[in-house]
């Protein structure tokens, strides 16, 4: 029987990359996903992993189907969807949702718009915190070993290198945005992810603005240009 390599699996110490064929029908692709994770079941024990997506471009629904699917036939809790085969063409898609009740930042910005917010002209040391019930922005860096600790939204016009807690109240509707989001931690209401270390290689992330947002119990991320 011919292998199937439409859908191939690489362990790494941060997470878990899936990588897919670009040419392959993507019914075909759900199929040999299900297959292959059916056959690794014993492997995928229980626990918390990042899981990265990449070869081919994916819709939000697509990456979604693919991502219900690890889900159902592992114990894996995903803390971290990354999809590496984003392009300018998805990049559009997400903009143009802005005007749509799915898009995730038109929905918790018209949720917190009017919420009180502070505003911090400076960068955050090691050491250094804020929380506030409300919003919280940032016009500087966030530098590691400094948090930030909002009940609102949190937005960083800089690096975004510490962690940071959004929803800290229990609000899953929050979001994390920053010119350069690579946090130690990243929370959201009660959902915490780390980010692993190949995100910031990743040029197609790491050189542009960025939000983090809870969708169906997991965070996710998005340009925002």
């Amino acid at each position: 029987m011919k292998k199937n390599n439409s859908v191939i699996f690489k362990g790494r110490k941060d997470g878990i990359v899936i990588l897919l064929d670009r040419d392959t029908a993507f019914e075909e692709i759900k199929a040999a996903l299900h297959d292959k994770m059916a056959d690794a079941k014993g492997f995928f024990r229980d626990g918390k992993t990042a899981i990265t997506l990449k070869g081919r471009e994916l819709t939000d629904e697509q990456e979604q189907e693919l991502l219900e699917i690890v889900v159902n036939e592992s114990d894996l809790n995903i803390t971290f969807a990354q999809n590496a085969g984003l392009s300018e063409s998805r990049v559009q898609v997400t903009e143009d949702a802005a005007d749509g009740e799915e898009d995730p930042l038109a929905r918790t910005i018209e949720a917190f718009g009017e919420n009180m917010t502070v505003f911090k002209v400076e960068s955050l040391r090691s050491g250094q915190s804020v929380c506030y019930p409300g919003s919280v922005v940032v016009v500087g860096d966030v530098n590691p070993g400094a948090e930030i600790v909002a009940e609102g939204n949190v937005v960083v016009l800089g690096k975004l290198l510490g962690m940071a807690h959004a929803g800290c109240s229990g609000v899953d509707g929050c979001f994390v945005a920053a010119l350069r989001l690579l946090p130690v931690q990243l929370r959201i209401g009660d959902k915490i992810t780390y980010f692993p270390k190949s995100f910031a290689k990743d040029d197609i992330y790491a050189r542009r603005p960025l939000y983090a947002f809870v969708k169906d119990e997991q965070i996710h991320i998005s340009p925002m240009v």
